[in-house]
């Protein structure tokens, strides 16, 4: 229908104007979680490349302790890495959440202020999507950190298909092919649930 076919195009104008929001709200916190991701889809496949290195040194003729001095010290570093970006990311989702959420109602509310008359309060529809604005500027931080982090996971996916493209194609190929229907399954999920929680919005704001 012309309703389900406008949805992807209102969910990434939702999308845009979360970010936006987001932006306008609290950029260092948002640029803190943007490291984050970057930080946790680069840090597991840059260590599989030390480990892999490792055991071939240790698998070599030759070996000599320095080789690997270097790359357990690089292993040990995307380690930290790793455990602080999950505490910085845990502190930004904080700040994006309060900065956010305060600044949706100080703007929804300086909008509803600017209205003239009192006519366009009583109708049920304006009060139902006020609700809406405050429900979703709620909601904002979850909607940004779940974009950031299926970013991530496409980094941390599209960084170790390479590495296996590297080491075998053959294997790439075969594991591509395995994941599609996977994929199409969990993308059918997410819609199913996008329909339900769509019919039943309407009804939940109205409670």
């Amino acid at each position: 229908s012309g309703r389900s076919a406008s949805r992807p195009a209102d969910v990434l104008r939702g999308l845009g104007a979360v970010l936006a929001l987001t932006v306008r709200s609290c950029p260092g916190a948002l640029a803190a979680r943007v490291a984050t991701v970057v930080i946790a889809g680069t840090a597991p496949v840059a260590a599989s490349w030390l480990l892999r290195y490792v055991v071939d040194s240790l698998t070599a003729q030759g070996l000599r302790a320095s080789d690997l001095n270097w790359a357990a010290a690089g292993i040990g570093l995307f380690t930290v890495l790793l455990a602080a970006s999950s505490a910085l990311s845990s502190y930004a989702d904080g700040r994006i959440r309060r900065a956010t959420s305060t600044r949706a109602q100080s703007e929804l509310l300086t909008a509803v202020n600017r209205l003239s008359g009192l006519s366009k309060l009583e109708q049920p529809a304006f009060h139902d999507r006020v609700q809406l604005a405050v429900q979703s500027a709620q909601g904002a931080e979850r909607l940004v950190g779940a974009a950031l982090q299926g970013a991530q996971s496409l980094l941390t996916l599209a960084g170790f298909l390479t590495s296996l493209l590297l080491v075998s194609p053959t294997l790439a190929a075969v594991l591509v092919v395995a994941a599609v229907p996977a994929l199409f399954a969990h993308l059918a999920n997410s819609r199913h649930r996008a329909d339900m929680f769509w019919r039943t919005s309407s009804l939940a704001r109205r409670q």
